[in-house]
């Protein structure tokens, strides 16, 4: 009988300390991403705009990691979102302009892993919700997503995005299993909202003018087809409509924030490429230059210090470095050529002119960013040197730096190179990519 009684005690003591804190299991493993899609880095007051247009995103800067040099490695939606989710250079996964994919034909291939397909395959419930259609569908982003919740027009408002991500939080998550949500907001995309329902005095037009002359920006956009615009006006109109996007990505957040497990979800805001509004005289984008290929980015993981983060970081850099962050977020089967070496990040983050579609630049360019330089090389032209601290790219140091040029003339070629190689393993012998390499990129000695 005492026996009995000592085994039924240790039993009642076993299962107590099994409901104490430090004995549960932890809760499953969450990752929200947001892109924001057309934002201007420098339009945003923790980047140095001298307008709050993001309270929300700043906010979230404050308790994240926020990253000063983030780039995207093409100014156009489809490209720099594939390498988000992909981890791969558009040079390797050959998505290079937003018109590709038929609904009979995915552009990404068999063998082009998403990061929705890595972590569905590790029991993640998946859900994405996207604003405009050049992710749609048949674009190949939706693999590996349980849900694709897509715009039935050509975009819809951040608003009506993110009434539809809280719905599925709200009624179709499984609070036992992990989850994957990635919430797409267009807003900031052209044609911005006229601005005149705010009040005048919210965008100082002086300070407006003097931060565009310091830029050298055209005095007004010229939209195809349409009248030019005054670029004060335009201006206006993009930040009003950066304010309802991150109004709108505040209520996301918010809702995210109350839901349990929050000591093991992550979380990825990110721009996916920036905008010309006229500046070096490209009113939307397509372009190398800095203001339309740097991008805003936040991580934020449970355990990580918030803080400013200087080095460089591509767009198909943040899940390689969210793994090493957070190593809780099954994120090993991404594609092996993600894993950058030391020697590889050290030649720079390598961006290039749109080669195809509706904003292909007259004259191609592959720009090579690194902690001290920013290289403008192209087949028909001279190169072009800048200094990392010229943000504005308007102080070309070429003729006074030429063993600088030469060298990083070098480099940019040699990662174009080692991008050709993740090429062709990803696409053999047989495979359909997107799109075909631009001559330039593998003959640059020739010209296009």
């Amino acid at each position: 009988m005492a026996t009995t009684t000592a085994r039924l005690g240790l039993l009642l003591v076993l299962a107590e300390t099994s409901l104490l804190p430090g004995c549960q299991d932890p809760p499953p493993p969450s990752l929200v991403i947001v892109t924001l899609d057309t934002l201007r880095a420098d339009h945003l007051a923790v980047y140095g705009f001298g307008v709050e247009t993001g309270p929300a995103f700043t906010a979230l800067a404050e308790r994240s990691l926020l990253y000063e040099r983030a780039y995207a490695p093409l100014s156009i939606t489809l490209p720099s979102h594939v390498s988000l989710f992909t981890a791969t250079h558009p040079l390797s996964h050959r998505v290079l302009s937003n018109l590709v994919g038929t609904r009979d034909h995915d552009p990404l291939g068999a063998s082009v892993t998403t990061l929705a397909e890595v972590v569905r395959g590790e029991g993640f419930q998946t859900a994405a919700f996207v604003s405009a259609v050049p992710l749609a569908r048949h674009t190949g982003l939706a693999a590996g997503f349980d849900v694709y919740d897509e715009t039935e027009s050509a975009a819809r408002a951040a608003e009506e995005t993110v009434t539809r991500a809280v719905a599925w939080l709200d009624d179709d998550v499984d609070p036992d299993r992990p989850w994957l949500l990635w919430v797409h907001l267009f807003d900031a995309h052209w044609p911005y909202e006229p601005a005149s329902d705010w009040p005048a005095g919210l965008w100082p037009e002086a300070d407006l003018a003097r931060w565009r002359q310091e830029r050298d920006m055209e005095a007004a956009l010229s939209p195809p087809g349409l009248p030019p615009v005054p670029v004060g006006q335009a201006q206006r109109a993009y930040a009003r409509e950066i304010r309802l996007q991150d109004e709108a990505m505040d209520r996301l957040l918010d809702r995210v924030a109350a839901l349990p497990g929050g000591d093991r979800r992550a979380l990825v805001v990110a721009g996916d490429h920036g905008e010309g509004l006229g500046q070096h005289g490209v009113p939307f984008h397509g372009s190398a230059w800095a203001e339309q290929l740097r991008i805003p980015l936040v991580l934020q993981v449970p355990g990580q210090p918030p803080g400013r983060r200087s080095e460089l970081i591509a767009v198909h850099d943040v899940l390689p470095t969210l793994a090493t962050l957070a190593p809780w977020l099954p994120l090993a089967g991404l594609a092996p050529q993600a894993r950058l070496s030391e020697e590889t990040r050290k030649l720079g983050v390598l961006g290039l002119d749109a080669p195809y579609g509706r904003n292909v630049a007259a004259e191609p360019r592959l720009v090579l960013r690194n902690e001290r330089w920013t290289l403008v090389v192209s087949p028909r032209s001279s190169p072009e040197l800048y200094a990392a601290e010229d943000i504005t790219e308007r102080h070309d140091l070429a003729a006074q730096e030429p063993a600088v040029v030469a060298e990083l003339t070098r480099a940019a070629w040699a990662r174009a190179a080692q991008l050709r190689e993740g090429d062709e393993a990803l696409h053999p012998p047989g495979s359909h990519p997107a799109h075909p390499l631009p001559r330039w990129i593998l003959t640059p000695s020739q010209g296009p």
